[in-house]
């Protein structure tokens, strides 16, 4: 799929969900500060990031942008692009539909065996969110692999803290995910709270201790949102 088609596709997504008349339409940014950046069990940069993001929501449709920058030069800088749509099932569940356009401009060794389509990846996702969460990936573009990881997770609070156990699979060989076959790609365990600095604002923050246990190793994060 060509960028411009892409882009066409996000846009024209963009337009019908600014014509709902059936919702408020919400407009949300903000930024993470985040001590490693660690996704899906793997370790990007090596250092400090910064995470802003910004989004428009519209009925069940949203349509955002996401971005990575390390604080080092030699990190991983990213810039995604993502396109969704969620119908209730009920009160307290839904199933969410989307494309992610990954971009990586200063894309990672382990990224340079795919084709130098401008390094990016899209993935088509689905997901189901109620007690518990189901998400299913691919990749459909600049992956020979068309790599596929599964993703489950349980929120559940102890005092004022939440929490969220998870797990990820990569259930083929995956050269993206670094695995010569089936593997265990994370299994972790969030933490988050807001810390009160005044009667008008709070400081989220939060913690994950991630294991890949495929790749024998483990990671302990901290960061805060603005």
């Amino acid at each position: 799929m060509k960028l411009f088609s892409k882009i066409t596709l996000l846009t024209l997504a963009f337009i019908l969900a600014a014509g709902s008349t059936k919702s408020i339409a919400q407009v949300s940014f903000g930024t993470d500060v985040v001590s490693r950046y660690v996704w899906r069990g793997i370790d990007f940069g090596q250092s400090l990031s910064i995470q802003p993001g910004i989004a428009y929501a519209s009925g069940g449709f949203e349509i955002g942008a996401w971005g990575s920058y390390a604080n080092t030069g030699g990190g991983a800088n990213e810039l995604d692009l993502y396109l969704s749509y969620s119908v209730d099932i009920d009160e307290s569940s839904s199933v969410s539909f989307g494309l992610t356009d990954y971009y990586f401009p200063a894309a990672p060794g382990t990224f340079t065996t795919f084709d130098a389509d401008g390094n990016h990846v899209i993935e088509p996702f689905v997901s189901y969110s109620g007690a518990f969460s189901l998400s299913a990936y691919m990749n459909v573009m600049n992956d020979p692999d068309n790599s596929i990881y599964l993703s489950a997770s349980y929120p559940f609070e102890v005092d004022d803290v939440s929490l969220e156990a998870f797990i990820g699979i990569v259930p083929t060989e995956s050269a993206w995910y670094g695995n010569a076959d089936a593997a265990v790609q994370e299994i972790g365990l969030s933490a988050s709270k807001e810390i009160v600095i005044t009667d008008s604002f709070s400081l989220p923050v939060f913690t994950s201790y991630v294991i890949n246990p495929y790749q024998e190793v483990s990671f302990l994060f901290f960061g805060f949102s603005l």
